[in-house]
């Protein structure tokens, strides 16, 4: 019997060895060799320029925080512009308002001026016939009919409810045209003035008022048709103080519209810088 056991472990052996053994190359071809090397040395030199390796230079640093410092500095003048041009829109609002008003105004002092100018003429008339000393009855219905109109007066001048919502709502600072503000400052400076105008007015007006009844027999004048009443008092210093009081509210008269007429003619001013200031083709 032949023994096998030699052979077969040589077999086992053999078929332990490695399949894939290395394969020398003699014969490689020496340009071939060059350019594998070449672009292998390429791919070593050029790294992309974002690689997470690349460092930036400083020009690049500079040059990002100058893009971003001017994309917001242009923002913040475009949020300036637009706030400016509605701030000034605003102001165009008001002051073509306050136009109106003015010339409103100006409707209101002619009415008054024409107003206390009739007055001023009936008083004047009241004022001769009262220092005459023969009153027939005519004359004396004559005076006891102008009676009627020395307790009259107007004091109305203006409409201001847009200047003073311009100042309750502080929007007088949307107002930056300095000859603007300084005509509507004086304007209604004078419109103020008229208060106290007014007060003094009335105070005489008043007290010429309550004389008048020491004088005028009125209940008998308006309750009687068929008769005239002569005056309750004839004394002198009585008609004197009377006169005296009616000449007092007379020149008043005058004298307020004569004020009444310049601030007309301020509100008149004021209208024209206005207009020009703030045009409506702007």
């Amino acid at each position: 019997m032949t023994d096998n056991t030699g052979e077969e472990i040589s077999e086992k052996e053999a078929n332990l060895e490695p399949e894939n053994t290395p394969v020398q190359i003699t014969n490689t071809d020496e340009n071939d060799t060059t350019i594998i090397e070449e672009q292998a040395e390429n791919m070593e030199v050029h790294k992309h320029p974002h690689h997470v390796m690349h460092t930036k230079k400083w020009k690049e640093y500079l040059l990002e925080f100058f893009m971003l410092f001017l994309a917001v500095f242009l923002g913040f003048l475009a949020e300036n512009w637009r706030e400016q041009l509605v701030e000034r829109n605003k102001a165009k609002e008001y002051m073509h308002a306050l136009v109106l008003d003015l010339k409103t105004d100006t409707s209101i002092i002619n009415a008054t001026v024409q107003y206390n100018a009739n007055v001023f003429k009936s008083d004047s008339t009241l004022l001769t016939l009262s220092t005459v000393s023969l009153r027939d009855s005519q004359t004396l219905r004559k005076i006891y009919q102008l009676c009627r109109a020395t307790q009259n007066f107007d004091f109305q001048t203006n409409d201001s409810k847009t200047h003073d919502q311009l100042k309750s709502t502080g929007d007088y600072r949307l107002i930056k045209n300095r000859v603007v503000l300084d005509s509507m400052s004086k304007y209604y400076q004078q419109i103020n003035l008229v208060t106290f105008y007014r007060d003094e007015i009335q105070q005489n007006l008043q007290l010429t008022y309550n004389l008048s009844f020491k004088i005028f027999d009125r209940y008998t004048f308006e309750n009687s048709h068929d008769s005239i009443s002569p005056f309750i008092s004839n004394d002198p210093a009585v008609l004197k103080e009377y006169n005296n009081k009616l000449y007092n509210c007379m020149e008043s008269y005058k004298s307020f519209n004569g004020f009444l007429l310049d601030i007309k003619s301020r509100a008149v001013d004021l209208i024209s810088i206005i207009n020009k200031e703030y045009p409506d083709d702007e």
